[in-house]
């Protein structure tokens, strides 16, 4: 075509440079033949054009149906995979994950985009029935896996609920097991028996009753899956089912044993129990001061102990009792150990009913001697004191001014009185000595001195009264003597 546009353009030049030598009708043919040439290849360069356009557009078709085709192909590959396969809640979820995130990426105007390409091949006459065959199917393809798309989204979200309320009834099963087991551990280990809770018992029976039916409920879901084809979803809930059965037939077993009539270990080990705790509190009711609030105090606690003996004796007895006769019939598995705890029982109780009615016996003696010595020693030295307080007046009397005769009767009256002080300090003696034999000395040293104190004062006023009546009567006797010679001498 270049060559041939030369030509002519040469022709056309020689035409101009001879052109008195070229004839009008060869120069008329040129001009028809370059007309026709321009109309020729202006078709041509246009029709270039086209092809032109259309191969890039062609190329642009071919690769976006190359990546729709690929992401059809992973979608499909997604799809064929069974949705029965997921074994639980989080396999279903990650699935469901997986394929909603793949549609989400999917893009929205690739579709859009070659069918536009297609009809614009199609309009230019470019491989026309090639290009509509691959745009219907491809639109067709992504219409049919599109749907099935949404249907599996649709089943896998069923799915997942049903998942995840059934593993819910697990994770409740599981912590129901794990609640009833700590309470009957904490009953057995605190010795608690169905007796001592009766409601709570009833309660239980109810609960369990109500699991049993849980576990049928799961043996059916478990049948359902299999019936389903939801082999892995039925093998994985079999699987926690056996753990969850086992658990509460080990669970069910304890209870039975904490309910049954013949479970008498955790009544004898409560009563050990409390009657080691009463021992263990004895050493309270040693005698260890001479104050009466103290001993009162200590009385109060001996009394609460006699009062915890007496509310457990018939338990004791009871105990004993049926243990003798669960021995008697083979019921226990060691018998000569059992036989031992009962022994040991009944000689703790009868040891601390013994101990306890001593403790209480001295505590009441040792209350009686403590508010006797707290009354009789103030007031022995509160007399002793106004005694000696009297003579001391009589010995600060002017002799001019003393009433000897009156001294004497104060004197002789208040040795009289003396002998009725004195059976309170023979009191005070006995009581000290009855006291010393009930409390260890070491805790008495104070009220040792008091009655030390007390008893010094007594005989040293006893000792004065004597020596002042002693001293009064010789006075009295040479007043006498010469009273009538001062008479004779006055008158």
């Amino acid at each position: 075509m270049k060559l041939t546009r030369m030509l002519v353009t040469h022709v056309n030049e020689s035409l101009i440079k001879d052109s008195e030598k070229v004839s009008q009708e060869f120069t008329g043919n040129m001009k028809e033949f370059t007309s026709k040439w321009d109309s020729v290849t202006k078709k041509v360069l246009d029709k270039f054009k086209i092809l032109q356009d259309a191969s890039h557009e062609y190329g642009e078709f071919k690769a976006l149906v190359a990546q729709e085709l690929d992401w059809l192909d992973r979608l499909e590959k997604r799809l064929r995979k069974s949705p029965k396969s997921a074994a639980d809640a989080e396999e279903i979820s990650e699935e469901l994950d997986d394929l909603e995130n793949y549609i989400r990426n999917h893009p929205e105007t690739r579709i859009a985009k070659i069918q536009e390409i297609g009809k614009s091949l199609i309009a230019d006459n470019i491989m026309p029935q090639s290009v509509e065959t691959e745009v219907t199917s491809i639109t067709s393809r992504w219409t049919i896996l599109s749907q099935q798309a949404r249907a599996r989204t649709e089943l896998l979200e069923v799915s997942m609920a049903e998942a995840q309320q059934s593993e819910g009834h697990i994770v409740e099963f599981q912590e129901w097991l794990n609640d009833v087991d700590a309470q009957l551990s904490a009953r057995i280990s605190n010795d608690l028996t169905a007796d001592d809770l009766p409601d709570d018992v009833q309660r239980l029976v109810e609960e369990f009753e109500t699991q049993n039916i849980t576990l049928q409920e799961m043996e059916q879901k478990v049948q359902s899956y299999e019936e389903a084809g939801k082999h892995e979803a039925a093998s994985r809930l079999h699987e926690q089912m056996i753990l969850i059965q086992k658990r509460f037939t080990d669970v069910a077993g304890k209870f039975e044993q904490f309910r049954s009539p013949t479970n008498l270990e955790p009544r004898l080990s409560r009563a050990l129990r409390e009657l080691r705790s009463v021992e263990e509190a004895t050493c309270l009711l040693e005698l260890a001061s001479d104050d009466p609030e103290g001993i009162q105090g200590q009385l109060k606690h001996c009394m609460r102990f006699y009062q915890t003996l007496s509310d457990i004796k018939a338990e004791v007895e009871n105990v004993i009792k049926t243990g003798r006769k669960l021995v008697e019939e083979g019921s226990v598995s060691d018998p000569a150990m059992y036989t031992a705890r009962l022994d040991s029982l009944k000689q703790l109780y009868n040891k601390l009913g013994s101990q306890i009615t001593e403790s209480k016996g001295n505590l009441e003696k040792a209350l009686d001697l403590s508010r006797a010595l707290q009354e009789d020693i103030p007031a022995l030295t509160t007399w002793a004191e106004s005694v000696e307080n009297e003579l001391d007046q009589v010995d600060a009397t002017p002799t001019a001014d003393r009433d000897i005769q009156a001294e004497i009767q104060f004197v002789n009256d208040t040795l009289e009185e003396c002998k009725k002080w004195e059976e309170t300090k023979d009191r005070i003696k006995s009581n000290f000595r009855t006291f010393v034999s009930l409390c260890d000395p070491v805790y008495l040293e104070v009220l040792k001195e008091k009655v030390s104190s007390c008893l010094r004062r007594w005989e040293r006023t006893h000792d004065r009264l004597q020596t002042t009546q002693a001293q009064l009567q010789v006075n009295f006797y040479n007043f006498l003597q010469f009273s009538p010679l001062i008479f004779k001498f006055l008158k």
